[in-house]
């Protein structure tokens, strides 16, 4: 087909006179809003594991440091009794 033969072919003519087609605005609004809420549901559930898991954090936190401040006072007080000569 060459480019001569495109004015000829009657049905290229009529789908070229036919408007371009475009997007509802009332099926992409109700679209738009139903991803909207798929994604709002999906961050929902993404950070309702976070809550426990933040709580458990700041347990293990203040338990971990508790840990290193008793190894710390340990070794302080062995160390005072050894120049103590106790």
């Amino acid at each position: 087909m060459t480019d001569d033969t495109f004015d000829d072919d009657p049905l290229l003519a009529d789908l070229s006179r036919l408007s371009d087609p475009g997007a509802d605005a009332r099926r992409a609004e109700r679209t738009r809003a139903r991803c909207h809420r798929i994604l709002a549901h999906r961050r929902r559930e993404r950070r309702a594991w976070l809550v426990p898991l933040r709580r458990w954090t700041q347990v293990l936190e203040a338990a971990f440091v508790s840990a290193l401040a008793l190894f710390f006072l340990e070794g302080a007080i062995q160390r005072a009794l050894v120049l103590l000569g106790r």
